[in-house]
C-alpha cells in the first residue's frame, strides 16, 4: 500500500512540474543533489554549478513563473552550505553520506498534503534553524557573476566627477582667456580715445588763446570761413 501511495505521489509531482523538466533534480534530498554535483566535487565545481543553475532559475529572469522562486531558494540554501569549506565539512561530518536535507519544496508540500492529508516532515538543518531566505553569500556571488554582467555598466562615479571637473576647469580657462583679451582691447581703445580727446582739447585751448591774443586775425579767419560757406 505504501509503495502505491508513493508511486501516486511521484506521479503527481511529475505532472505538477513537467514544465520544469531539466530542473527536477532540484527536489533531491541532499545539497549535493540539489546542485547536481558529487560529494567529491571541488569548491570550483560547486560554485560553477550554482552559477549555472542561478542563471536559469533566478526569479528576476523568470518572473512569469513563481515556482522558480521556490527552486532558487533551495539552490541558495545548498550553496550557502556547500560553498563554504568549513560549513561543508561540518555538514558532511554531521550528517554523513545519508544526508536527508529538506526534500520538499513548498509546492511539493501542498501536493503531498492534498494527496495524503498531512504535511511531510521537515528534516533539514536549514529549515530547523529557520533559514529559509537566500544566503547572503549566494546572492552576492550570483549578482557579481550573473546579473551584473547582463546589465549596462554603470558610469564610474569617480570618473564622472573627474570629467565634470575637467570640463568646468576648461570652461573657466576659456572664459579667463577671453576676458583677458577683451579687457586688453578695451583698455587699448580707451587709451586711444583719451589721447584723441586730450589732443582735440589742447588744440581747442590753443585756438581760444590765439584768438584772444590776435582778435584781428581771428576776425579775418572767420570772414574767410563765411565766404567759403557762401
Amino acid at each position: 500500500m505504501a509503495s502505491v501511495l508513493l508511486s501516486c505521489h511521484c506521479q503527481r509531482l511529475q505532472a505538477g512540474f513537467r514544465h520544469l523538466g531539466q530542473h527536477t533534480r532540484l527536489f533531491a534530498k541532499t545539497h549535493y543533489e540539489v546542485l547536481g554535483v558529487s560529494r567529491k566535487a571541488s569548491q570550483d565545481e560547486i560554485k560553477a554549478a550554482y552559477i549555472n543553475l542561478s542563471k536559469q532559475l533566478h526569479p528576476d529572469l523568470n518572473k512569469s513563473d513563481p515556482k522558480f522562486h521556490e527552486i532558487f531558494v533551495q539552490v541558495n540554501e545548498a550553496y550557502n552550505v556547500l560553498g563554504k569549506p568549513s560549513v561543508r565539512r561540518d555538514y558532511d561530518m554531521t550528517f554523513g553520506p545519508q544526508i536527508s536535507g529538506n526534500p520538499y519544496s513548498k509546492t511539493e508540500e501542498r501536493i503531498f498534503e492534498q494527496q495524503f492529508g498531512y504535511k511531510p516532515r521537515r528534516q533539514s538543518q536549514e529549515t530547523a534553524s529557520g533559514h529559509s531566505q537566500y544566503s547572503e553569500t549566494g546572492k552576492r556571488v550570483f549578482y557579481d557573476e550573473t546579473i551584473l554582467p547582463q546589465q549596462p555598466h554603470p558610469i564610474n562615479r569617480k570618473g564622472s566627477v573627474k570629467m565634470v571637473m575637467q570640463i568646468v576647469c576648461f570652461i573657466v580657462i576659456v572664459n579667463f582667456v577671453f576676458m583677458h583679451f577683451y579687457l586688453k582691447r578695451y583698455h587699448r581703445n580707451k587709451d586711444a580715445i583719451d589721447a584723441r580727446s586730450r589732443r582735440m582739447l589742447q588744440e581747442y585751448q590753443e585756438s581760444v588763446r590765439y584768438n584772444r591774443e590776435h582778435p584781428e586775425a581771428f576776425k579775418e579767419k572767420l570772414k574767410l570761413a563765411m565766404d567759403e560757406r557762401n
